[in-house]
């Protein structure tokens, strides 16, 4: 019965507005918010996801009394009976939360509500992930150096990564060169084994290319990102370069 008289109250408000807006909610005495799957890795796996059992719709979310200020959580994976996660979450009007996906792992929470964006729109913050690849264990430590040349190089950051997680953010700056150079700036890293200390990428052989979404360039500002965060996974032997798989767009 609880369902029903949402769903009314719900189709009353589409009728009287055509649209959906967070204050319409509001001053009915109900609130919105919203799940989303930003990325996942096994593409075949479809997620069902409630709260407090309530079914809750990837594109339109799920509406509550004003009241409830959380709830439990729970994602199913291909109509399991267990749930794959179950939280407890807190919740407010229009909030999005974003889970994800990796390799081998099962899905959990983007940790990005609480990351500050960058500095200002010529840099981006980047983390990175990898699973499963050859002659890396558990831990890699990853030594960035940025070049427009390909030939000198300048360290601009580094990090540790654990294997299926996802890592910290490093903020990478695209006007590090400029504006001495208006060529656009490479991203290349050392990658090294910690369990062997074995190096199996080195940024002087093009090893470890960050790709992080497309950029724009005005002759006074220099470059631009597209996007403020980005997301990059660990490829296969060879280049191990870290191919950008999701992010967030400046004004977002």
């Amino acid at each position: 019965m609880k369902n029903v008289k949402l769903l009314i109250l719900y189709f009353f408000i589409l009728i009287l507005s055509g649209c959906d807006t967070e204050g319409e909610y509001t001053d009915a005495g109900y609130t919105s918010f919203e799940v989303k799957i930003e990325w996942q890795a096994d593409a075949d796996v479809v997620y069902k996801m409630t709260f407090n059992n309530d079914t809750i719709k990837q594109k339109t979310g799920i509406i509550v009394p004003i009241e409830q200020t959380s709830g439990i959580l729970r994602v199913y994976r291909n109509n399991e009976t267990s749930p794959e996660l179950e939280k407890e979450v807190a919740i407010e009007n229009g909030v999005v939360l974003s889970l994800i996906q990796l390799p081998g792992s099962a899905i959990s929470f983007s940790p990005t509500e609480d990351e500050k964006d960058p500095s200002e729109s010529s840099r981006i913050k980047v983390r990175f992930f990898y699973n499963g690849i050859e002659g890396i264990g558990n831990s890699a430590k990853v030594d960035i150096f940025t070049s427009t040349d390909l030939r000198t190089w300048d360290s601009v950051g580094s990090i540790t990564l654990e294997e299926g997680k996802l890592s910290s953010y490093v903020e990478l700056n695209l006007n590090h060169f400029f504006p001495a150079s208006t060529r656009s700036a490479y991203f290349c890293c050392d990658i090294t084994d910690l369990a062997t200390g074995v190096m199996v990428a080195q940024h002087t052989r093009r090893a470890g290319l960050i790709t992080f979404g497309s950029s724009s360039f005005d002759s006074v500002t220099g470059f631009k990102a597209i996007n403020k965060f980005a997301t990059c996974q660990m490829a296969a032997p060879s280049t191990y370069r870290f191919d950008y798989v999701f992010g967030t767009a400046w004004g977002k």
